[in-house]
């Protein structure tokens, strides 16, 4: 009997504590918080800083402008910007040719922007050793579009061709005289004049357009005024063989 009791009073208990546990369903799981996708701002190109004028205009490039900053005071400023690597000095001698009056010694200041792309700055050793020519060399292209947004039209255009012993070959320098720089390309395929034509790079001659005349063959006689894009007649640069027609460069109009 005793043991009967007890059997009851477990039982009672055991639904007593069933009917007093939690009745609600299972916790569900937490919601995903859903995080808005957005495209990341690409990093500024800093090789294109002179387009935008930063940290100045041309012919001002990185604080040195060919006709006004010292050879010594250059070397200090490209010394001191940690982008550029293996700064190297030396001088040089340009010889008597018939596109170069006389023999001249150039000082040369090199550099290289961590990998191939090199840059040079020029100076005579004349006693007045101000930079003449600078080339950035930043070994990437610029668009004819892009360099015009920034700073207009050009108001020369000197194009080219030869046959040497590679074949023909076509070349073209749009010089910005009132900026003070130039922009060249050239190859074996022939040039259409356009906006999307790319540069590989910009030579800073400052307000002397001599300057030029130290590193790009430039002839006072082949230059002609810029009119827009349009077709310009090519100078014929004979080495080696004739050239019978020199023909033209064509223009495409934007």
């Amino acid at each position: 009997m005793k043991l009967g009791k007890q059997l009851i009073i477990t039982i009672v208990l055991t639904l007593t504590l069933v009917a007093c546990g939690d009745d609600s369903q299972p916790a569900s799981p937490p919601a995903a918080v859903i995080t808005p996708t957005t495209t990341p701002t690409p990093v500024p190109d800093w090789r294109k800083r002179w387009l935008q004028g930063i940290p100045c205009r041309l012919p001002c490039w990185e604080g040195i402008t060919p006709g006004i900053t010292s050879y010594d005071e250059a070397l200090k400023l490209l010394s001191a910007d940690k982008r550029i690597t293996n700064i190297r000095t030396y001088s040089s001698n340009i010889p008597k040719t018939a596109y170069n009056n006389k023999a001249e010694e150039l000082k040369v200041i090199e550099w290289s922007w961590g990998g191939l792309a090199q840059g040079e700055i020029l100076t005579k050793s004349d006693g007045y050793e101000e930079v003449k020519y600078l080339r950035p060399g930043y070994g990437i292209s610029f668009s004819l579009k892009e360099i015009m947004a920034a700073y207009g039209e050009p108001q020369f255009i000197q194009a080219y061709t030869q046959l040497d012993d590679v074949g023909q070959t076509y070349g073209l320098v749009l010089i910005f005289k009132d900026k003070g720089f130039a922009i060249d390309t050239g190859g074996i395929k022939p040039i259409t004049l356009e906006e999307s034509l790319t540069f590989r790079d910009f030579v800073i001659f400052g307000p002397d357009i001599e300057n030029l005349k130290l590193q790009i063959v430039v002839r006072d006689e082949w230059l002609q005024s810029w009119q827009g894009f349009k077709d310009y007649d090519y100078s014929c640069w004979k080495i080696a063989y004739l050239i019978n027609s020199c023909g033209k460069l064509p223009g495409k109009a934007p």
